[in-house]
């Protein structure tokens, strides 16, 4: 019998948003135990989240310069931050574990890969 399909939960989803005067700030919230966030240094002007597996059932929110990401669960989620911003963060339940400083970007974790729970 051929495999059920793959539930449209499982694709993956995301956003992106322009600079809000070169800022810009990704912001997790009710992230689950085990979230792999993944950020990264991208060229051009937009700030994107792009979420895989459990993660994809995130729901995303957006405003001037700030991409909030709720309820992702234990997947992973790539954050490619801008590598023109003036300022750029990711923060886990208020906690900064990742941001650009001038033209490299420093993480919480020594690399910039970032597990909830750790």
């Amino acid at each position: 019998a051929p495999a059920p399909p793959a539930a449209e939960a499982d694709a993956p989803a995301g956003v992106s948003i322009g600079l809000d005067r070169g800022e810009v700030r990704v912001v997790f919230t009710d992230a689950a135990e085990g979230l792999v966030v993944r950020t990264r240094l991208v060229d051009g002007r937009l700030a994107e989240v792009t979420a895989s597996g459990a993660a994809a059932k995130a729901r995303f929110r957006t405003s001037p310069g700030t991409i909030e990401v709720a309820g992702a669960g234990a997947g992973e989620v790539t954050v490619g931050l801008p590598r023109g911003a003036r300022t750029a963060t990711v923060e886990v339940d208020g906690r900064v574990v990742a941001a650009k400083e001038g033209a490299s970007l420093r993480s919480s974790g020594g690399e910039p890969v970032f597990r909830v729970g750790s």
